[in-house]
Order: structure tokens, then C-alpha cells, then sequence
């Protein structure tokens, strides 16, 4: 396979090159939207180790879906954050934690609210992100 350089490449010609499979491997992808891909991850998790977890499988779930990200729908950058999104609903719907979201977005005094934090707390996952 011919390598080309990447740094000159927009996401979408990267993407392009990736998919005809000029360069072998999406580290360059990668180095791009690692650090934003992590941020969401740790904010949501609030744990770094399960936070670099999450962001190695996203990267491997945007290399094998990368043919469905369309140009015209958005920046890639927004196609990827939305694959980390789903991929961390996915990642606690396995867990069954599958009202999760019930913490961030019941209101104050919900009575649903508290049952969701003491699972959470259950499962180690400390709220980063909270609705006051």
C-alpha cells in the first residue's frame, strides 16, 4: 500500500484515503480528535482509565463506520463526537445502567433521579456532568 502525507489532508480527504486504503492504519485520525473524543469520555465517566478505554473503542468503531460518515451531513468532527455519544450509551446499556441519562436530565426532586446516582455509584461511575 502507497503512503501518502497526511498532514496537508482535510478530514475529508483523510477520510477519502483511509477508505481506498492508501493508509493503512487511522492513527493520523486519530491524533486529529483523540484529545476532544477524550474530554467528552472523562466528562462523562469521570474516570480516566475507563475514559482512554472509551476513546480507544470509538476510534475502532469510526475506523469500521467511517464509510457512512457523509460530507454533506457535517463536519467530521461532529460525526465522530456523535459515534462517541452512541457509543457510550451503548457502552452502559450493556451494563444495564440503560436510564443513565435519567441523572443528567431529570429535574431537581425528580424521585427517578436518586435510584440512578446510587446505581451509578454502584457501578464506580461518579457524575461529571449534573443538572443543579
Amino acid at each position: 500500500m502507497n503512503q501518502i502525507s497526511t498532514t496537508a489532508l482535510s478530514d475529508y480527504e483523510l477520510t477519502q484515503a483511509i477508505g481506498r486504503g492508501v493508509i493503512a492504519n487511522i492513527g493520523d485520525l486519530y491524533e486529529r480528535h483523540r484529545h476532544k473524543v477524550y474530554a467528552i469520555c472523562l466528562r462523562m465517566t469521570g474516570n480516566k482509565s475507563e475514559a482512554e478505554d472509551l476513546t480507544q473503542e470509538v476510534f475502532l468503531k469510526v475506523y469500521r463506520t467511517l464509510h457512512s460518515y457523509r460530507p454533506e451531513s457535517g463536519a467530521l468532527e461532529t460525526w465522530i463526537v456523535r459515534v462517541a455519544r452512541n457509543h457510550f450509551i451503548d457502552h452502559y446499556r450493556r451494563l444495564g445502567v440503560g436510564e443513565f441519562l435519567l441523572l443528567f436530565h431529570a429535574a431537581p426532586g425528580d424521585p427517578r433521579r436518586e435510584p440512578m446516582r446510587q446505581r451509578l455509584g454502584e457501578l464506580g461511575i461518579e457524575p461529571a456532568l449534573e443538572i443543579a
